[in-house]
C-alpha cells in the first residue's frame, strides 16, 4: 500500500516540529486529524479505517503555541 510511506512522511513532519513526542503521541495526533471517510463508504463504516490522511491539519495541530507558520502570499 501507498499509504505506509505517506503516513511515514506525515510522522516525520511532526516530529521535525516536535522532537520531544514519542511514537504514540505522534500516532494520536494523525488519528484525531484524519479526515472521516464514513459518509462518502456507507457500506463500510468502521471497515476500512479511521479516515484519509491530513497532514496539514496533523502538523498544524501539533505546532507548538508559540509557533508561527509564515505566509507565502
Amino acid at each position: 500500500s501507498f499509504a505506509a510511506p505517506l503516513v511515514a512522511g506525515a510522522a516525520a513532519l511532526i516530529k521535525s516540529v516536535r522532537p520531544e513526542w514519542g511514537a504514540r503521541q505522534i500516532i494520536d495526533d494523525l488519528l484525531a486529524t484524519a479526515d472521516s471517510v464514513d459518509d462518502l463508504n456507507p457500506s463500510l463504516v468502521g471497515k476500512i479505517g479511521i479516515g484519509r490522511l491530513n497532514v496539514a491539519k496533523a502538523v498544524s495541530r501539533a505546532l507548538p503555541p508559540q509557533a508561527v507558520v509564515a505566509s507565502h502570499a
